[in-house]
């Protein structure tokens, strides 16, 4: 009996870590106006996303010593491929990268890879996440590559008229020399530009 009453307590928990698994599954739209609950009034899919660089991007050690700086105008291009809502992030494959001409190391895109939005609150707040994204960085060791790694958020929204997309995240070699360094500290902040109007990340309503 004594068997029994412990599995049933197993299955409990378990079904209870389900729950509350399924309860954080993702869920965001672009929306036009600070309202969670925004359903009618959202950037629906096939928007184009635009965003310029509002500091200069650091590439750094892990340790913090910087490797390169680019203190120009870099940008991004985008365009989502749904429109999002509950259970559902919003995504948009990258179509261009851009950097700065004056870039302290040479810096070109390998791999644009794509944006997925997520809403983290009812703030109009959300992260971003980067999958398949790569850089080459022209270092000391020779073209060091690398790459967006496992990490679950690259940084995050704040939505608003001028909605901010900050970058902090931790790249991966995924090529180059022996002596390139394994991992980067990439930083950046974006502005976007296009759409022309305010973005907020919201849930999204039921």
């Amino acid at each position: 009996m004594g068997h029994m009453k412990m599995a049933i307590i197993c299955i409990a928990a378990a079904a209870l870590l389900l729950a509350a698994g399924a309860g954080s599954a993702s869920a965001a739209v672009l929306c036009k106006e600070n309202n969670a609950n925004c359903k009618a009034n959202i950037y629906p899919s096939g928007t184009q996303l635009v965003g310029g660089s509002a500091s200069n991007m650091l590439f750094k050690t892990i340790g913090g010593v910087l490797l390169d700086e680019c203190s120009g105008h870099s940008t991004f291009k985008a365009k989502t491929s749904n429109n999002g809502g509950p259970g559902d992030a919003v995504k948009a494959p990258l179509s261009e990268w851009t950097w700065a001409t004056n870039c302290t190391k040479t810096t070109k895109t390998v791999a644009n890879g794509e944006f997925t939005f997520d809403s983290t609150s009812t703030n109009g707040n959300g992260t971003i996440t980067l999958h398949g994204f790569e850089v080459t960085l022209l270092l000391g060791a020779g073209d060091c590559i690398y790459g967006s790694s496992s990490e679950p958020d690259v940084g995050t929204v704040i939505g608003g008229k001028t909605a901010e997309a900050k970058i902090s995240v931790i790249l991966k070699k995924t090529g180059g020399p022996e002596l390139c360094s394994t991992e980067v500290r990439w930083e950046v902040i974006y502005n976007f530009t296009e759409p022309a109007g305010p973005i907020w990340v919201e849930p999204g309503g039921p």
